[in-house]
């Protein structure tokens, strides 16, 4: 089956060996709903995303009373798209803001020319027909790149971060980008 959100099912299990690839986080990037089996997994569907109880004690107790055992669920926000777009492109290695325009009428690469100037003089990346594709280099730090364009994409879209956000940034670093 190929791995796209159009799929109607789609089995995904964790890499065990180096030449395995867990597909998960692509999928969910890329818009598709996740019904996660399991302890400690989260799952997403539609505008709701969800996670499962850590606990595995908790987790097989609420599996035998035939029960779902999720520990929170909270609805997305409606840029959600955009943003897990955006995201799920740095995880592919490959930026194109043409495909945004159909969650936002910003002109995202516009928005967001002096990062993405600044990356390609830092070997992080090269613009080729009107797409940006990450370097080796821009794909070993694709996870700094993909939370540092989130939060200039939250900055763009929110406005400068209230203290309580400024505080969470300091706790968690850019790893804040849940909207």
């Amino acid at each position: 089956m190929p791995l796209t959100p159009q799929a109607s099912a789609v089995l995904i299990y964790w890499a065990m060996r180096e030449d395995e690839r867990s597909h998960y986080n692509t999928l969910v990037k890329s818009g598709a709903n996740v019904i996660a089996c399991g302890t400690a997994c989260g799952g997403h569907l539609g505008l709701y995303k969800y996670m499962k109880t850590m606990d595995r004690a908790d987790y097989v107790k609420k599996s035998h009373a035939g029960q779902y055992a999720v520990m929170g669920m909270g609805r997305l926000s409606e840029q959600y798209h955009l943003l897990d777009k955006l995201s799920g492109q740095c995880d592919a290695g490959c930026l194109d803001f043409a495909l945004l325009q159909r969650y936002s009428d910003a002109d995202w690469q516009q928005l967001l020319k002096p990062l993405l100037e600044q990356w390609e003089l830092l070997g992080l990346l090269y613009s080729m027909d009107g797409q940006y594709h990450f370097t080796a280099k821009g794909k070993y730090y694709y996870r700094q790149l993909d939370r540092v364009l989130l939060t200039a994409a939250e900055y763009a879209l929110y406005g400068k971060p209230g203290l309580m956000e400024q505080a969470g940034q300091k706790m968690m670093g850019l790893m804040k980008n849940m909207k």
